[in-house]
């Protein structure tokens, strides 16, 4: 008798290939006869077995990261907080993407379009499902709800119709990533909120944010891209990290752990659609980030969205002013050049970086400071910045110092 487990791997909700755990724990993937699109550039269409090394990688790439949410899921569930097939049994019912896990006797619903049913939550009982985030993760088991997101940081998925906040039904895709304040971190979510409001005035492509305050406590609302509405109905379209797509676990996603570097990101745009202008919009982020100070920019944050016609990167996320806070760390996710600091960034790493990823120095110079100017000018709107305080003077401080070091020769 067999001691192997297997779940369906379904992509907008038709099967596509089958996750199994062997006897001795290992996972192996292996696509369905007809499946026509692959669920990964890390694992291309074919008739081979793909082992545990890239399964761990890529579908333990759904999960979350925290190790106290892991555990309190892991003891909800009655599994192991380290076994990736158990966990995306228990909660892979809708994933980041359109992948999702179920047991080979679930009949599911195949639709690719769902009305948007749920229950609807009040701001009275939100606050205090948002203040026992630590204690039941994700919201899960709420209206049967059985979700999974990766990353560290607390949060959870709803629905937002209507402006009501909602749970929804079972098998129903979420449309926003909700974000709570952090206990530590003062005013985190009116700092994503923004980052990421500058980020969209200057022509950097982000999903929309709300910053709502139902109650004391406020809390970002972030429209997920990897979802779409029409006339009511919503649907999911596909994506994977860079982590996945280059088959690195993301307990590995700083490069100084053996994460991806920006020469890997690179190569992994050359495969995209259109690479020359997907290049352009990956190099305006970098400097965004180290303007603002984002030195959280990992492998993990950074995706693919995977269309019916090509691949291309999404709209970009977790766009945060790390930097602001002393207790986190300093250093870059990435380094440019041979450095890892901001403090560090003169126009010899500038030109080594531009050198690596085969960027022309000169236009890399004024993508800089045109960048320094657009952000600076949107500071200047004072009506524009709210909730911001001591971090708009930050970011400002931060800018000037970096535009100086852009012309400093010095070498480290």
């Amino acid at each position: 008798m067999s001691n192997k487990q297997y779940l369906v791997v379904r992509l907008n909700q038709k099967p596509i290939g089958t996750l199994v755990q062997t006897a001795t724990g290992k996972k192996e993937f292996f696509y369905s006869k007809d499946a026509l699109h692959p669920i990964s550039l890390s694992m291309p269409l074919c008739n081979e077995v793909y082992k545990d090394i890239v399964c761990e990688s890529f579908f333990g790439g759904y999960l979350p990261e925290h190790p106290e949410v892991k555990m309190i899921i892991g003891k909800k569930y009655g599994i192991s907080p380290n076994n990736t097939f158990s966990m995306l049994k228990a909660i892979g019912g809708d994933c980041a993407g359109a992948l999702s896990f179920h047991d080979p006797d679930d009949v599911i619903d195949e639709s690719l379009t769902f009305e948007i049913t749920g229950k609807e939550i009040d701001a009275h009982e939100l606050e205090r499902m948002i203040d026992q985030l630590k204690l039941n993760p994700l919201f899960l088991g709420i209206n049967n709800l059985r979700l999974s997101l990766a990353g560290f940081q607390d949060k959870a998925a709803v629905c937002l119709w209507d402006n009501k906040v909602i749970i929804p039904s079972p098998g129903i895709p979420t449309t926003h990533i909700l974000k709570p304040t952090h206990p530590v971190l003062n005013d985190l979510a009116e700092n994503e909120y923004l980052i990421m409001r500058i980020a969209k005035q200057i022509g950097i492509n982000v999903p929309e944010v709300i910053l709502r305050n139902d109650f004391k406590k406020p809390f970002l609302l972030v429209t997920r891209y990897d979802r779409v509405i029409e006339e009511g109905r919503i649907s999911r379209v596909h994506q994977e990290d860079f982590c996945q797509a280059l088959a690195i676990s993301g307990r590995y996603k700083y490069q100084n752990e053996g994460g991806p570097g920006f020469n890997q990101c690179y190569e992994l745009i050359n495969k995209l659609y259109l690479p020359a202008v997907e290049k352009l919009k990956f190099t305006e982020l970098v400097v965004f980030n180290v303007l603002i100070g984002n030195m959280d920019a990992h492998g993990k944050n950074f995706s693919i969205l995977h269309k019916p016609d090509h691949v291309c990167l999404t709209p970009f996320y977790d766009l945060v002013s790390t930097k602001f806070y002393e207790n986190l760390s300093q250093k870059m996710a990435m380094k440019i050049g041979k450095t890892y600091k901001t403090e560090e960034l003169t126009r010899i790493q500038w030109e080594k970086f531009s050198k690596e990823i085969q960027y022309s120095f000169s236009s890399l110079c004024k993508l800089i400071e045109k960048t320094a100017e657009k952000i600076s000018l949107f500071l200047d709107k004072k009506d524009d910045v709210v909730h911001a305080g001591p971090l708009v003077d930050y970011l400002r401080n931060h800018i000037d110092k970096q535009i100086k070091l852009l012309y400093q020769q010095t070498r480290w």
